[in-house]
């Protein structure tokens, strides 16, 4: 009598086709979900991006911009026990002032910073502890109280406007910050801020704000050079015009 079943060769074969299908679908489901991952990633950098320049354009445009300098982050009352132990020295900051005689609140700082999520409260002070995140941050206040010679109390400074986002991953910050501008008359004249966000990849998220100031001598750009936090003054006209900026 003929026999209707497999062969055990036929099964082998069977079974070697079946988890070829199987590694090739799983290894398109590894794929697929890399890419889901990654796109996630992305689109939340895009909206940290998105987030601060919103912010940014709305201040520049209603108050005008009177100086762009670097800073520390203590200058906006952040305290190191909240930043990551080992990234003390690994954030960008800029301080933009802006230039209404009537705004209370003309001092802005946009920040990246890596701090901890989780605190604990240990003589008289928050400590962070656990889990840390990578965070862009803008905020526009004013210091409550300042020194006998003039300074500012750095941890008096108030913000009542603030945008925070947490960036995705960590970040690379070899870039500097720069701002670029044009200082031709007493007319108007353009400048462009590069505020820089990479990935470890490479990939580019900057924030770039574009805008006009009127005088050179109502307009300001400190530089800085260190080799952290590095921030240039870019200035595409004559050297004595442009030496009415520079701070």
């Amino acid at each position: 009598m003929d026999n209707k079943g497999m062969t055990i060769t036929e099964l082998l074969v069977s079974i070697c086709i079946i988890s070829i299908v199987l590694l090739l679908l799983f290894s398109l489901l590894i794929q697929v979900r890399s890419e889901d991952n990654k796109s996630s990633i992305q689109s939340n950098f895009i909206i940290g991006q998105s987030t601060m320049i919103k912010a940014i354009e709305e201040d520049v445009t209603d108050y005008g911009v009177k100086r762009v300098s670097a800073c520390t982050l203590s200058e906006q009352g952040i305290d190191n026990s909240i930043i990551v132990s080992g990234y003390e020295d690994k954030y960008k900051c800029l301080k933009i002032e802006y230039k209404k005689d009537f705004l209370k609140s003309n001092i802005a700082f946009l920040s990246i910073y890596n701090y901890y999520t989780k605190y604990d409260y240990q003589n008289g002070k928050y400590v962070g502890k656990g889990e840390t995140s990578w965070m862009i941050s803008y905020k526009r206040g004013y210091y409550k109280e300042y020194n006998f010679d003039g300074s500012p109390k750095y941890q008096t400074f108030f913000a009542d406007a603030s945008t925070m986002k947490e960036l995705p991953e960590e970040v690379d910050l070899s870039d500097a910050s720069v701002l670029n501008f044009t200082a031709l008359s007493e007319n108007i004249n353009a400048a462009s801020l590069v505020f820089p966000i990479k990935n470890l990849t490479g990939e580019h998220y900057d924030v770039n704000i574009g805008f006009t100031y009127t005088g050179n001598n109502l307009f300001k750009c400190k530089a800085n050079n260190a080799t952290t936090n590095k921030f240039r003054c870019n200035c595409s006209s004559s050297n004595s015009l442009c030496n009415q900026i520079y701070e």
